[in-house]
């Protein structure tokens, strides 16, 4: 090819840029995962410590798990093994990251920390009975307020039932010669309800009320109604009464 007219540049000498093969992405294969032992790492932990006897008492707790932490209270809850072993070895892993632990830079005084967190439960726990108690306290009056609304007609007597200062609190039943303890007994025995004596009364020789089984009441009535054949009932009774003699 000429050298284009007005042009100064020898074609030999100017570098074309020749057409480069695009580099294909060659997928590898994943590399395969190798399933980590938890109880490995604990184990190089373990070594590096100094006292011989903690470390003896380590390796048999990474030995036998089973004996740190009873796996049978956890197969009780749930059946699945992973769940029960990658607890396991959380806990193992705490384990020995506190024994590696580097100190703190204080010592807390433990028995203080103890009195302070025995002083807050106890707080709490009193608080929370109390919110217990005022809540079934309130319940209780809001079964009392839903019947009213419901358009019963409940007297003072029944009424009490829902007071609750009335109802369980035998003190106040002491107090006003009740020997009844706020009418306790008459809700368990509905039978002596008024009875101001009754516990006060001898009743061991007392004959029981006869248990009458409901069906027979109901099977004499249907009897009673239904008029039997006269000469049948003779023809029946003499058969009852020569198999009794």
């Amino acid at each position: 090819p000429t050298t284009p007219p007005g042009t100064t540049w020898n074609p030999s000498e100017v570098a074309i840029a020749e057409p480069v093969a695009e580099e294909v992405a060659v997928v590898s294969a994943p590399p395969a995962k190798t399933v980590a032992n938890v109880y490995d790492a604990m184990a190089t932990k373990l070594e590096q410590r100094s006292g011989a006897e903690l470390q003896a008492q380590f390796k048999q707790a990474l030995l036998r798990p089973s004996a740190l932490l009873p796996l049978d209270t956890d197969y009780a809850t749930t059946y699945d093994r992973e769940v029960v072993e990658s607890k396991r070895d959380r806990l193992l892993t705490a384990l020995v990251e506190a024994e590696t632990a580097p100190p703190l830079p204080y010592m807390p005084d433990v028995l203080q920390l103890q009195l302070e967190h025995n002083i807050l439960k106890s707080q709490m726990v009193d608080y929370l009975r109390q919110q217990e108690t005022y809540i079934a306290q309130q319940q209780l009056l809001a079964r009392l307020h839903e019947r009213r609304l419901a358009g019963e007609i409940i007297s003072d007597w029944e009424a009490l039932d829902y007071e609750p200062h009335v109802r369980d609190d035998s003190e106040l039943a002491t107090d006003f010669a009740d020997p009844t303890t706020g009418r306790y007994v008459w809700k368990l025995f509905p039978e002596l309800d008024g009875d101001e004596f009754c516990l006060m009364k001898d009743t061991r020789f007392d004959a029981p009320a006869p248990e009458v089984d409901p069906l027979n009441i109901i099977l004499a009535e249907h009897l009673k109604a239904t008029p039997i054949h006269a000469k049948l009932e003779k023809k029946l009774l003499t058969e009852v009464t020569s198999k009794l003699a």
